[in-house]
């Protein structure tokens, strides 16, 4: 079962860089094409009203963050198992990632 998948994607978007959701999708889009990440389940799934329901989605979340892991792991891992791995993979210290994905997100909502 998914769990976490906000905060997740909060800290997928931070660790990225991407500042609006529009830039997330597209990043998706960028390692597939044909993505099922779309800008309106977006929005509720980073509100976490929803998550991801189609696996491939996983799958490309995999491939964005480089990781050895599954998108099976993504969806079904602990919070502080993704944080350490992603951290860990793009060798950025976790409470800088933790710190401005919260300020990330506050501040998303006024570029979009």
């Amino acid at each position: 079962m998914a769990q976490h998948i906000a905060q997740k994607l909060r800290l997928t978007s931070a660790l990225l860089g991407t500042v609006t959701r529009k830039e997330l999708a597209a990043a998706f889009r960028a390692v597939n094409p044909k993505t099922a990440f779309d800008l309106g389940r977006a929005d509720k799934w980073l509100q976490g009203r929803a998550q991801p329901r189609e696996h491939s989605v996983y799958d490309d979340w995999a491939k964005l963050l480089r990781l050895e892991q599954s998108g099976v792991w993504i969806a079904e891992s602990d919070l502080a198992s993704f944080i350490a791995e992603i951290c860990a993979q793009h060798g950025v210290d976790r409470a800088e990632l933790e710190r401005h994905a919260g300020a990330q997100f506050e501040t998303s909502s006024t570029h979009e």
